[in-house]
């Protein structure tokens, strides 16, 4: 099985803390990321995978962080068996004073 990396957030290198659990066949249904206090994004974020039976990813989700909204990515492939890929963005709340 591959390992889980650390993800890029911004400009700043996010520190993986832990796997959040494994499916039947030992793939990451996610992992938790710490981002340092010195950041405008410092902070913890999941990010959470779902598997096609093939072993494949068929979505991953990412939290929104500070200014950053979150997003949902879905993976498929067609009958020709290109690969395709959808996104949909999620925006942060924000108080309006």
């Amino acid at each position: 099985m591959g390992r889980v990396v650390e993800p890029a957030i911004g400009r700043s290198r996010a520190r993986l803390k832990d796997v959040t659990g494994y499916d039947a066949a030992d793939r990451p249904l996610g992992a938790m990321a710490h981002v340092g206090e010195s950041t405008a994004l410092a902070g913890d974020y999941t990010r959470t995978l779902a598997y096609y039976q093939d072993g494949n990813v068929h979505t991953q989700t990412d939290p929104a962080a500070s200014w950053l909204p979150g997003e949902t990515i879905s993976y498929g492939s067609m009958a020709s068996g290109a690969w395709w890929r959808s996104s949909s963005v999620s925006r942060p709340a924000r108080a309006w004073i």
